[in-house]
């Protein structure tokens, strides 16, 4: 189920947060319930791609030790697992005003994902992206009333999605270099200068996104202060680019965030500033 992958769904509280209602009791229910369900809903998925994955898994230094591709968990208990929490997931959107749609939509894309189209090459970088677009929304759609979503703001969810799934690729060929194909297939399709190409560019839009945002962004975060919070946006692309093209991590984003202190501190440090611009 991959719990430390679930940082992933902190995006379903954008709205919560830049929306100004993170004091709101009603609201911040509403939105960790969102939260819950895509952890459930990710989880379903990530036991279905190992499953689909299991051989491919064991070619990779790292995944073979996944429990399906090492055969502690067998495939029929983690298909019932999946199904439970697919279902169980989608109930709990249900009862959450407006999120069904966007629980459903993100529940077909993956499960496209999974079965074909992250064999395509860019198609597959634009799945995980629009997976990350879906949560932002999805976070607004759930709370009563409704909290619309800046356009900037899903840009900025967009192109960073991108700039995390272009390292995670260069990260696997790194690792994996002549069998990277045979681990994942679209790898075939990329190679070392075309990634760092996209992550340029990516990196670029990503930065500038943000930085539009804080100026232009609706609600509390037109506030003229945010625009402080830009260098710590900086840094952070930057520490994740020198942990994936000098120290040969990226290919598992959330742990290689969770694991570098000055990731972390940087994003604590960026989590207290705008909190402070926004609700003081």
């Amino acid at each position: 189920m991959r719990p430390h992958q679930w940082t992933k769904n902190f995006f379903v509280l954008a709205a919560l947060c830049f929306g100004g209602k993170l004091g709101d009791r009603a609201a911040s229910f509403e939105a960790l319930g969102a939260f819950a369900v895509f952890c459930a809903i990710a989880s379903a998925i990530y036991l279905i791609n190992d499953i689909c994955d299991r051989d491919a898994d064991r070619l990779h230094p790292e995944k073979r030790h996944r429990p399906i591709a090492l055969g502690a968990v067998g495939v029929g208990q983690a298909t019932a697992a999946a199904v439970l929490l697919g279902v169980g997931g989608l109930v709990a959107a249900s009862r959450l005003n407006d999120l069904l749609p966007f629980a459903c939509a993100y529940l077909v894309l993956q499960l496209a994902y999974s079965f074909g189209l992250k064999r395509l090459f860019l198609v597959d970088a634009l799945c995980v992206a629009l997976g990350f677009l879906i949560r932002v929304h999805a976070g607004g759609a759930a709370i009563t009333g409704g909290i619309p979503i800046s356009p900037w703001l899903s840009l900025c969810a967009l192109f960073l999605a991108l700039f995390l799934v272009f390292g995670k690729r260069r990260a696997e060929l790194g690792v994996l270099e002549e069998g990277a194909a045979e681990h994942r297939a679209v790898l075939e399709h990329y190679d070392g200068p075309l990634l760092d190409l996209l992550l340029a560019v990516v990196t670029a839009c990503t930065t500038m996104a943000y930085a539009l945002y804080t100026v232009l962004g609706q609600g509390p975060a037109t506030a003229e202060h945010m625009v402080w919070t830009i260098p710590f946006v900086l840094y952070g692309v930057g520490r994740y680019l020198f942990l994936v093209l000098r120290q040969g991590e990226g290919g598992d984003p959330g742990r290689a965030m969770v694991r570098d202190p000055a990731f972390l501190l940087n994003g604590l440090l960026w989590v207290t500033v705008v909190g402070w611009i926004l609700y003081t």
